[in-house]
């Protein structure tokens, strides 16, 4: 007999050992992947959470500085009507330091991105595997960062305009800072206004091509401000979808068939989803949708959520205004429009619904 013969049993005991061993790995590596790729997932799902309340902030940033931008054109167009119609179109002295403070007022969209940054920067972009989203999320902060270099290029060319009228035309003893050209200004009231009647004098000149170029760099900043929203408002969807994190419309469903108050509802959600956040205009805006199609328990629901989560603004209250007002219910319309007034007062829409409301009441 040779060897392998004599030592059959052992061989084989020896092989199934190997076997055993070669599984066992096998196995624990299998389970190691498998801890592994939950880690990986958690911590993807993490991160798309955070990208999610990133991208709500910037779309609530967006949403305030285009509604601050649209205030900056009026306040631009006023003046620039009373300085061309001065016998028809009047302007205090006080409207006029107050429009052009605003005007002159430079500032920048700051981006909430520090997620993205963590992503980009530590390669954990490659746990997003969904091509689709990720191309979504570097599209977005693009846009955005497009959107800093035209902030940018406007601030630099209005502030040395703003300097060179306000130092050339204004008695003004301060410091100038580009990113806020009265947050130096201890006096506003030092403005000297008296070039202001004068349409042949070189200073009228000076603040009329002032505005003018004023109201190009604020469409052109609002534009890009309106270029962005919707996509940003698709790629928050899109993560709301994938992290279960409801949407407005989600919410503005379960609201509909709910006993619950929009608040209520809010709050319950909250606890099982902390990231939860709804902007002013997007509840605004699907208040007036169930206005449009005939759901006024719905509606009312909605606003009264607004109110809860944004009580200082005013255009809440104008919202409210309107829907007491296509009720019939005057009193409390003309209660929430004066209420915007308060917050708001160069609010004409409130101004021109509080005269209808007045006339309806003789």
């Amino acid at each position: 007999m040779n060897f392998f013969q004599r030592n059959k049993k052992n061989i084989l005991r020896a092989f199934v050992e190997l076997l055993v061993i070669f599984a066992g790995i096998t196995i624990s590596l299998l389970i190691d992947d498998w801890r592994q790729q939950n880690a990986d997932e958690e911590l993807a799902l993490n991160y798309l959470k955070a990208l999610y309340s990133d991208v709500t902030e910037d779309l609530a940033k967006i949403n305030n500085k285009g509604r601050d931008q649209q205030q900056k054109l009026s306040d631009n167009d006023k003046l620039l009507k009373a300085i061309h119609f001065p016998d028809s179109i009047k302007i205090s002295e006080e409207d006029f330091r107050n429009k052009f403070g605003n005007i002159t007022k430079l500032d920048k969209f700051v981006s909430s991105d520090n997620t993205f940054r963590d992503l980009t920067g530590t390669g954990n972009i490659k746990l997003i595997t969904d091509i689709q989203l990720k191309s979504s999320i570097y599209s977005y902060y693009k846009a955005i960062e497009e959107l800093d270099e035209l902030e940018q290029l406007n601030n630099d060319a209005s502030a040395k305009l703003i300097v060179d009228v306000i130092t050339n035309s204004f008695s003004v003893r301060s410091v100038y800072r580009f990113n806020s050209i009265f947050e130096g200004i201890e006096d506003l009231q030092a403005l000297d206004l008296s070039f202001f009647l004068d349409i042949n004098s070189e200073k009228y000149l000076e603040l009329e091509d002032l505005l003018l170029f004023r109201h190009i760099f604020l469409q052109m900043e609002f534009r890009k401000l309106v270029e962005i929203y919707e996509p940003s408002s698709e790629l928050r969807n899109k993560l709301c979808e994938i992290t279960g994190i409801p949407s407005i419309d989600n919410f503005t469903k379960k609201l509909e068939t709910s006993n619950l108050s929009g608040i209520e509802l809010y709050e319950n959600l909250k606890k099982e989803f902390p990231e939860l956040r709804f902007i002013e205009g997007e509840l605004n805006n699907n208040a007036y949708l169930a206005m449009e199609e005939g759901k006024m328990d719905l509606a009312l629901l909605l606003l009264l959520l607004t109110k809860e989560l944004y009580p200082e603004s005013a255009n809440v209250y104008d919202s409210l205004g309107e829907f007491y007002f296509r009720q019939k219910d005057f009193e409390n319309s003309k209660i929430n429009y004066q209420r915007s007034l308060e917050i708001n007062p160069d609010n004409e829409s409130a101004m021109e619904y509080l005269k209808q409301i007045e006339d309806k009441q003789k």
